[in-house]
């Protein structure tokens, strides 16, 4: 069985992660923003998860400072 994946792009600063998503199938775009911290990202997910069940996530980050401290987490 084919596997289906929902990509999430992911901007990296100071303040806040911003996130932005769009649902190949449904043609929705779905944002997001948090707090600078893995758990916060986490919760934003867990909640993007529910509404793309079947589906599994991947997320892309930019190539900054900020993305390589959330690499490691």
């Amino acid at each position: 069985m084919k596997q289906s994946f929902f990509y999430v792009g992911l901007d990296v600063d100071d303040t806040r992660y911003h996130g932005s998503a769009f649902d190949q199938h449904t043609g929705a775009g779905l944002d997001f923003h948090c707090r600078p911290t893995l758990k916060g990202l986490l919760r934003q997910l867990e909640k993007l998860r529910r509404h793309v069940s079947g589906c599994a996530i991947r997320v892309c980050d930019d190539a900054s400072s900020l993305g390589s401290t959330l690499q490691r987490d």
